[in-house]
């Protein structure tokens, strides 16, 4: 139900009590001695009865104020909530493969569910879980960057994170081409 402006209904409702007692007053018996009163005790009565009102509507607004701003902090708390979220995603995705991220959140909420349930037990884990796979045929790179400690210095760290990217890009170039032609085991090592 939509509420009328608050100008429109005090005027309304002047209007309609000033209507109430002439017409109560014209309707009245002139000769008694009581009219005085009784025009008297309506008009108090209505103006109550305005004043009733004006304290609802102002009460009703203060509470739809209060309940909105409520409901946009609850939104806007869940927007920054789900954004940070999204944000710990991306971040945990670029440090580690999505497989173990999603074992590892898996594992995290057995845990929270089994601590909600088990209140009252304090029993601690004296290691965490190891997510560790099995892989065959994996070969491991021991790569040692010459004159890396001077080439940091000379870079900012944006250059230098460019320049380790395509270095390791070239050393998963080098193992696809290995996977096809493989080559004898080499060591090399620079001082």
């Amino acid at each position: 139900m939509l509420a009328l402006p608050l100008l429109v209904a005090c005027v309304i409702a002047v209007l309609t009590a000033l209507s109430q007692i002439a017409l109560e007053a014209m309707l009245a018996n002139t000769h008694t001695d009581n009219l005085a009163r009784q025009v008297g005790a309506c008009a108090l009565f209505l103006t109550c009865g305005t004043l009733i009102g004006y304290f609802h509507r102002r009460m009703t607004d203060a509470s739809h104020d209060k309940t909105f701003a409520g409901t946009r902090f609850f939104i806007e708390s869940r927007i920054k909530l789900e954004y940070e979220k999204e944000q710990q995603e991306q971040l945990l995705l670029s440090v580690i493969p999505a497989y173990i991220a999603a074992e590892v959140k898996r594992s995290i909420m057995l845990k929270m569910a089994d601590a909600c349930q088990s209140a009252n037990s304090h029993s601690k884990q004296r290691f965490h879980e190891l997510y560790v796979q099995r892989h065959n045929n994996v070969s491991i790179l021991y790569a040692d960057i010459v004159n890396f400690t001077p080439l940091s210095e000379q870079l900012s760290a944006s250059d230098l994170v460019k320049t380790l990217n395509e270095l390791f890009g070239r050393f998963d170039q080098i193992a696809q081409v290995s996977r096809h032609f493989p080559f004898p085991n080499v060591e090399m090592t620079h001082y």
